[in-house]
Order: C-alpha cells, then sequence, then structure tokens
C-alpha cells in the first residue's frame, strides 16, 4: 500500500492544554482517548486531536535534553509556534523507506514507545530536503486500529 495522510504536528511553546482546547474549539475537534503524554525521555508533551477524517498532533517541548525537545525548542526559537510536520502512515514501511533510499533522501528511523504496549517505528525526512517542512512516515502495519484512523 501507498502512503497516506495521517497528521500535521503543530508545536507551540506553553500551555499544550489551552492550545488542544483552542483547536478542539475552533475546528470541532476531539482529543484521542489517550490524551496528553509526557514523553520525559525525549523532552515533549503531545495530544492528538481528530479533525474530520485526520488529525492534528500538538506538541510542546518541556527541555531540550531529548531529541524532539530540542528540536521542537530550535524550531520555536527560529519560526515561532505553528506547523512542525507532515505525518504520512504506510502498511509497508521498509518498501517506503528503501524506495526514499533508492531516490537519495537521507531518511532517519527511530522508534518509541506511543502508548503502554505500541511501539511505533518511525522515520523522518528533515526540512533541508523537503523545503522547510518535516516530514514523518510511520509504520501502520502493528498499530491498533484506534490509532491509524
Amino acid at each position: 500500500m501507498a502512503l497516506w495522510f495521517h497528521h500535521l504536528g503543530i508545536v507551540v511553546r506553553d500551555d499544550i492544554e489551552g492550545a488542544t482546547d483552542l483547536y478542539c474549539d475552533l475546528l470541532e475537534a476531539t482529543p484521542w482517548k489517550h490524551g496528553i503524554t509526557t514523553k520525559e525521555e525525549h523532552g515533549h508533551k503531545a495530544v492528538v486531536v481528530s479533525v474530520g477524517d485526520s488529525s492534528l498532533e500538538i506538541l510542546q517541548p518541556i527541555h531540550d535534553r531529548g531529541w524532539t525537545g530540542k528540536a521542537f525548542t530550535e524550531h520555536l526559537a527560529e519560526k515561532g509556534e505553528g506547523l512542525y510536520h507532515l505525518c504520512y502512515f504506510t502498511d509497508d514501511f521498509d518498501v517506503q523507506l528503501a524506495r526514499l533510499r533508492d531516490r537519495g533522501y537521507q531518511v532517519t528511523e527511530g522508534s518509541e514507545t506511543l502508548v503502554e504496549g505500541v511501539d511505533l517505528r518511525y522515520a523522518m525526512l528533515t526540512p533541508d530536503q523537503t523545503r522547510g517542512v518535516w516530514i514523518e512516515i510511520v509504520d501502520a502495519s502493528n498499530l491498533p486500529e484506534d490509532l491509524v484512523d
């Protein structure tokens, strides 16, 4: 299967709760049942809200020791709050990454525990390759259905 758009990521300086309330009110969005998660080891908080058939991921750095916390802090200093990344899901993760690498893109792979019992494989394309926006590709093949929709 090819890639399909899943969500866009928005980075905020602080008050992730207020940002969540704003987007839920503005877009008639609904927060996912997992609520706001804190990834201390990565340096950020995150919450996903459903908007129609897609989602927004709201991200807030909590420190700059983890790679994402540092990246979000740098983004905020350079560009301010707003669009950070586009995220695409795929059921054929390894094939998609091989395709991108064959075309000369540098792809960085990672993994983390998304929520208890759910490990997430992902890859990132840096903004210098994509005209200013991070591109995230997620392996959807082992995710629970409520996280893929």
